[in-house]
């Protein structure tokens, strides 16, 4: 597990995807994309570990935030897609 916690946040730098604050109790969870282009139809995706889609979120800016309260505790993989790719990265609700 820990090889897949290093390869994430390898990619996270690299893709430029950040999300804090991390971990979250409550409140608003800011998803920091600084790879965002504007003339690219961007989605933020929120998944269960079951890959279950839970959120779909249209991305319109480099910071998008996004209330968390009705999520149940648990680690939620985050997918930014547009058409040249995709980064994923988690985050963690307790």
């Amino acid at each position: 597990f820990s090889t897949f916690a290093s390869i994430s946040e390898e990619e996270k730098e690299i893709e430029g995807l950040s999300v804090f604050p991390n971990p979250i109790n409550n409140g608003l969870l800011t998803v920091m994309f600084t790879n965002y282009k504007a003339d690219l139809e961007t989605r933020l995706i929120v998944r269960d570990v079951f890959g279950r889609v839970i959120k779909t979120i249209e991305v319109a800016s480099k910071t998008t935030r996004f209330n968390i309260d009705d999520l149940i505790l648990g680690v939620y993989l985050i997918t930014i897609e547009t058409e040249e790719g995709s980064v994923t990265n988690k985050f963690i609700k307790k």
